[in-house]
């Protein structure tokens, strides 16, 4: 039996933007760690190719140093395996920035 994944994670896995967008706003867990996967919610996002839910993950304050998979890589590492060369860009660019930089910077793109 697998066990129960909370809505954003689910939302995240299934590239469904309002709904995770809505749920990050309402004080979901970004930081939500899958017991089986060992993936963040982050690297379900970057993983997947959802850009902006990527985006949204850090300005809600989703840690991009958070490990998981069965390697312990971040979402910057699962997502270069993957060749999502655009989260990739996106997570060097976004990551060290103070959630005010963050803000103003996916703002003006």
């Amino acid at each position: 039996m697998s066990p129960k994944r909370p809505a954003l994670y689910v939302a995240t896995m299934s590239g469904h933007g309002e709904a995770a967008r809505s749920l990050i706003l309402a004080g979901a867990d970004v930081d939500h760690k899958d017991p089986v996967r060992q993936y963040g919610v982050l690297h379900e996002a970057a993983v997947g190719g959802h850009e902006q839910l990527v985006n949204d993950l850090l300005i809600g304050g989703a840690d991009p140093q958070l490990r998981g998979g069965c390697y312990g890589g971040t979402a910057l590492h699962e997502s270069a395996g993957e060749g999502q060369v655009e989260i990739v860009s996106d997570l060097l660019l976004l990551a060290g920035l103070t959630r005010m930089l963050l803000i103003a910077t996916v703002i003006r793109r």
